[in-house]
């Protein structure tokens, strides 16, 4: 069936099965996966999953050190492992790296995190509003070839958790957020729904909680 951009609030392991399921329901033989953010803790593991059922994702990234894959992947399945360098905050970086690989899907995590986004906001909105369009206007552009988006938001998105009366937060809950990470992503989720109602293209984002391992 055809999605929607929805959100979907989950937390640590689940993150990864979320998006391992959404990307194995349109997988077929010539499914090419790219992973933005793909050397962070949740892309580490994708890559892992995406390997071990058979496909070789192609990393977008500026550089290929990867002290996390190579910690948790054996020489053999690292060779898998596809590099394409690149700046998510550069269009025509993304465009070639989707183009020139035939990608048909693609699954978006890079992001500066909290403190790097409070120390340089303006760094911090080119990466993580300014990549995420990128991401999107690559699908608009290449729609014969992308066929799927998952990407990260965060429950950042939500605020402290006295503003919701200290009770379990709902995933439709007033986003309130008190960072400069948490108002981004709610831009993301809010351009992700745009891009659904002008151009039709489905996604599917999900709101990671505490990320540990």
């Amino acid at each position: 069936p055809e999605l929607k951009a929805v959100f979907i609030e989950t937390f640590s392991k689940n993150t990864i099965i979320l998006i391992m399921t959404e990307t194995t329901r349109t997988a077929k033989s010539s499914s090419r996966y790219l992973l933005t953010g793909a050397k962070g803790f949740i892309g580490t593991w994708i890559v892992k999953q995406l390997i071990e059922r058979g496909d070789s994702p192609w990393i977008f990234d500026l550089d290929e050190k990867a002290h996390r894959l190579r910690q948790l992947l054996t020489d053999e399945q690292l060779e898998r492992i596809n590099f394409v360098q690149g700046d998510v905050t550069n269009f025509d970086d993304l465009d070639r790296a989707v183009t020139e690989n035939g990608i048909t899907h693609l699954i978006h995590l890079a992001a500066l995190q909290v403190p790097f986004c409070a120390a340089d906001p303006l760094r911090g909105a080119r990466v993580n509003v300014l990549g995420t369009l990128n991401v999107f206007e690559v699908v608009r552009k290449r729609r014969d070839l992308v066929k799927r988006i998952v990407y990260a938001s965060s429950v950042a998105v939500f605020g402290p958790e006295e503003l919701y009366g200290h009770t379990t937060v709902h995933e439709g809950a007033p986003m309130q957020p008190n960072t400069h990470y948490g108002v981004f992503k709610q831009a993301n989720e809010g351009s992700a729904r745009i891009y659904y109602l002008n151009d039709g293209i489905s996604s599917v984002g999900l709101r990671p909680g505490t990320v540990y391992g």
